[in-house]
């Protein structure tokens, strides 16, 4: 993204608005509006089609008397779909035309839950499983670099209230997808659930002006007036102290060991989000409680989820990434060790309220900690080589946890292998939250 900076001698990409040269700029309606699409995809796109799907398929189950092993594949052909394309899905992002791409990604999105109407075996649910992955990266990649283009200050919190979407869209839907699989089963349900995704999805994405202000003939929001150049020292810049101009933190690539530093301070928080959101119904209900109190223990998750997003996003922007992820650590083996001991469902809500934090590693996480470490203008490659590695750890995980189950009868020593990895992990966050100190 050109920044329109100085001493190139090019006219800024933008007229601006009223005010004096320098001053930061609101960019007017068109950043509000693309955060409030973007808040509204991430509500429909990970809110109901991936944190909602424990509930189709824990009806699916019981109505078709599939395994445990076979439609965990289906997490595992999602998780795998999503490693291999978010390498692309960039590149497809920029080069097709906007009007195009936001078509197809609209029927692409309906199609997840919309073709389970149709569905007879456990292969076919492996067509939408292609689907949801393609869309995942699609969403991930578009609503972070909207977000980075269209809002050069304070972008952490723009991104947890975006993010924080999901959480809203979960806490509602589960126990309303609930009530609707129970009055009228997983299949009208799942066809109800597509047509409701195709209006949202369109809604959202038609709020988008352009891929970027420029593109729009627009100004981002922090921008300085008169020019489209962020503000350095929210923007991800420095000044460099020989040459006296303005260049991206990070731009060197030189220290590759962020990268392992960053997926392992990472890891437990995204692996207990993935698996969460994937098995939670169904450890519910692998417990002895109903479908019902399934649902509410998704919607206390979920709710967890929302306020965690939007507080880690004021909390980076505010103390800092590291210290942030130190932090929700804490909360997640705190919840951990109550779902060990609980003995009621208010105590098992409690636990899901507090593991909802892990959610915020498996969202902006990712794109906080790649931009901290190299800035907005050099975050794209890391941050496609990291989410792809994550991916692959996650496939593997899902892949485990079905095999797990049907070879133990149980969830708890799968929580448990995620509850030392996140002590593992806040131990390396620690490390690097000292070191930048120090640093």
């Amino acid at each position: 993204m050109s920044t329109g900076g100085e001493g190139g001698g090019r006219k800024p990409a933008f007229s601006g608005h009223a005010g004096r040269p320098g001053e930061r700029n609101s960019g007017g309606a068109a950043p509000w509006l693309v955060m409030a699409g973007c808040f509204l995809l991430y509500g429909c796109i990970v809110g109901v089609l991936i944190n909602c799907t424990g509930l189709f398929i824990s009806a699916i189950l019981e109505d078709c008397g599939f395994s445990n092993s076979s439609m965990s594949l289906y997490y595992t052909i999602r998780t795998a779909v999503v490693a291999v394309f978010i390498s692309f899905a960039s590149h497809i992002y920029l080069k097709v035309n906007f009007r195009i791409f936001r078509i197809v990604y609209i029927l692409m999105s309906a199609a997840v839950y919309g073709l389970m109407f149709l569905y007879q075996r456990p292969w076919h649910w492996y067509i939408s499983a292609v689907i949801c992955g393609i869309v995942l990266s699609l969403t991930s990649i578009m609503t972070a670099s909207l977000i980075k283009n269209w809002f050069l200050k304070k972008t952490n919190t723009i991104m947890g209230i975006c993010f924080a979407g999901s959480g809203i869209t979960a806490a509602l839907a589960s126990p309303l997808i609930s009530r609707l699989i129970r009055a009228a089963g997983w299949r009208q349900a799942a066809l109800v659930v597509g047509i409701i995704t195709l209006a949202v999805t369109a809604a959202g994405t038609f709020l988008f002006p352009e891929r970027s202000p420029e593109a729009a003939g627009k100004q981002a929001y922090g921008a300085r007036q008169g020019s489209g150049a962020p503000v350095p020292e929210e923007a991800g810049y420095f000044k460099n102290p020989a040459s006296g101009t303005l260049a991206a933190k990070g731009a060197d690539h030189k220290e590759d060991i962020r990268s392992v530093i960053i997926f392992l301070g990472i890891l437990g928080g995204v692996l207990t989000g993935q698996v969460l959101n994937n098995y939670l119904a169904q450890f519910t209900i692998s417990i002895g409680y109903t479908l019902e109190i399934s649902s509410l223990m998704v919607s206390a998750f979920m709710i967890g989820n929302l306020i965690s997003k939007i507080i880690y996003g004021v909390s980076a922007d505010r103390i800092g990434v590291w210290k942030t992820v130190c932090c929700f650590y804490v909360i997640l083996l705190a919840g951990y060790l109550l779902l060990f001991l609980q003995k009621s469902p208010g105590a098992l809500g409690a636990a899901g309220f507090l593991l909802g934090a892990s959610c915020s590693f498996t969202t902006i996480g990712w794109t906080s900690l790649c931009l901290r470490e190299y800035g907005k203008e050099n975050y794209e490659v890391p941050y496609g080589h990291l989410s792809t590695a994550g991916n692959i750890a996650t496939m593997l995980i899902l892949f485990l946890v079905g095999a797990a189950v049907d070879a133990a009868g149980s969830y708890y020593p799968v929580f448990r292998i995620l509850f030392l990895v996140c002590a593992m992990s806040i131990v390396v966050s620690w490390i690097r939250r000292e070191r930048r100190v120090k640093g």
